[in-house]
């Protein structure tokens, strides 16, 4: 897989099928409407492994509802398994190296209940176009 192509193959794997399936983003957002999967890239977000294979870090943070008294770490733990269920069962491969526990994400300045899933993928980077004024 391209690394232009990650965010794009990842959100199609996860694109709602039901009406209580959770929106998915794949850009920066400043505001959410819980439930959402926001889909970013984790820390090393590229890692060598051949002279043109990297193994890339897209994750997805399940955003479950604002962070308020109610059956939020249940929403959280139903679309962590959800989201397991759809990249298993998808074409491409999207292993997962790491699940957070529920923690607090400020976007916006709001507080919300979320959890990372980080995956490994292997991509190539050899159809990247090249940066504008360089």
């Amino acid at each position: 897989m391209n690394l232009l192509d990650v965010r794009a193959k990842l959100a199609a794997a996860l694109v709602p099928v039901a009406d209580e399936d959770p929106d998915v983003q794949v850009d920066y957002v400043d505001a959410l409407h819980p439930p959402c999967l926001l889909i970013t890239w984790a820390d090393p977000w590229l890692e060598s492994n051949t002279a043109c294979l990297y193994a890339a870090r897209p994750q997805i943070i399940a955003v479950a509802g604002r962070l308020e008294p109610g059956p939020g770490v249940q929403r959280l733990e139903e679309m962590v398994t959800q989201v397991a269920n759809r990249l298993g069962a998808d074409v491409d491969q999207w292993p997962i190296t790491f699940v957070s526990a529920p923690r607090v994400f400020e976007i916006g300045g709001i507080s919300y209940l979320g959890a990372r899933i980080e995956l490994s993928v292997n991509v190539t980077t050899t159809s990247v176009v090249p940066i504008q004024g360089a």
